[in-house]
């Protein structure tokens, strides 16, 4: 269904809506110059406009798209409040882009969307927005902030759901609960790296320094090599990113950390080919927002834990199959008249046996009983009891 921007509300969306790029730039701290974001100034064909920004690590995923003066349909999104600090224009709501948000560029007549847009200030605002350009927002940082998580209990206390639920929630809603689906596999985004130098205390992201590596919280640290991996899944309702940290990465790719060096510049470090086996295959995963993205609000799920699908299939089969064979079923007891008659086995043969051609009872008088049987047969056939030979 398509929106508008009056229509949006707060939480993820995975309708879609159709917008002008009126202006885009890059936000970068001039303290630091360190790059926060792309932003951009949307326009509707109602003549509303909205701040959009997306983080600079996907900057590639749109680079051939939103370009200042085109329109694009917009589908799965998230709709948050204002950013802490240099919004382009007034309003309660911003539009943020993200690993499962995607962009298509529309052919419209785009004389409704405003190709400019601005928003006058009075004297009153002017003067209260002096501190503005004195503050400045921290920048982005990997960090697994559930380092130390339990995994035991994650599948009997996850909630069932898909990933077109999910992508539909609001951030603040969801928690700390966790939440299960089965989903496959579909690539492995290592444009960023598959791990990264992480402060053994805190699991943040160090920074590279010419004395070190250096935490912001705990000073200068010996770095931790983390797995770091970001997976596009898909289910049969919609696509998304995840993210899969520590061990539990190193399991499902079947990769590992303990070899990997700690260099200036790790980007020469290529993840083992054998990684890209998980590929088309299908897992239970169950997710959760990590810390991180509860504070900024946003749905960048992490796999807190997962099995295979064909694993669990193969074990419920093998369960099957031990049930059957510890049920009593129907016994065919092969051999002649005589050996049937007096056959009390201790242990049932461990297969069933179909007859065949050749297992057809035999002629009366083919029958050679010992005369001290006889009275006892004849007795069984008057009473229709059977009674055990001694």
């Amino acid at each position: 269904m398509e929106l508008t921007i009056s229509q949006l509300h707060r939480g993820g969306n995975t309708n879609y809506i159709i917008l002008r790029v009126a202006r885009r730039w890059d936000t970068i701290l001039p303290t630091s110059g360190k790059f926060i974001s792309v932003d951009f100034l949307f326009t509707d064909r109602n003549g509303h406009a909205i701040h959009g920004y997306t983080n600079p690590k996907l900057h590639k995923n749109h680079s051939g798209v939103l370009l200042e003066g085109h329109v694009y349909k917009i589908s799965t999104f998230q709709v948050k409040g204002l950013k802490g600090s240099h919004n382009a224009i007034p309003g309660t709501n911003t539009l943020l882009l993200y690993w499962s948000t995607t962009v298509t560029p529309v052919d419209v007549d785009v004389t409704p969307f405003p190709r400019h847009y601005f928003g006058f200030a009075t004297i009153e605002q002017v003067l209260k927005s002096s501190s503005i350009l004195r503050s400045h927002k921290r920048g982005n940082s990997w960090k697994d902030n559930d380092p130390r998580q339990k995994k035991a209990a994650h599948f009997q206390t996850a909630n069932e759901s898909n990933i077109i639920s999910l992508l539909g929630m609001d951030p603040l809603e969801i928690g700390t609960r966790k939440y299960k689906i089965k989903a496959q596999i579909t690539g492995l985004d290592v444009s960023s790296g598959w791990f990264y130098y992480g402060c053994p205390a805190c699991g943040s992201s160090l920074q590279s320094m010419s004395t070190g590596f250096y935490c912001t919280t705990h000073s200068y640290q010996q770095p931790s090599v983390i797995a770091k991996l970001p997976i596009h899944v898909r289910d049969n309702t919609a696509e998304m990113k995840l993210i899969i940290f520590r061990p539990t990465a190193e399991e499902l790719a079947n990769i590992s950390t303990a070899d990997v060096p700690v260099l200036k510049d790790s980007t020469s470090i290529k993840i083992p080919n054998n990684a890209y086996d998980i590929i088309d295959k299908e897992f239970y995963f169950v997710l959760g927002l990590p810390k991180h993205s509860l504070q900024r609000e946003e749905l960048n799920f992490k796999i807190n834990d997962y099995k295979s699908v064909e694993a669990r299939d193969v074990s419920a089969k093998q369960n099957k199959g031990k049930a059957i064979d510890t049920t009593s079923a129907p016994l065919l007891l092969l051999g002649d008249t005589a050996e049937i008659a007096i056959q009390t086995p201790d242990k049932l043969p461990s297969a069933i046996q179909l007859p065949t051609k050749d297992d057809s009872p035999p002629k009366p008088q083919e029958l050679s009983l010992d005369q001290s049987q006889l009275p006892q047969l004849e007795t069984q056939r008057s009473t229709g009891k059977r009674t055990k030979p001694r």
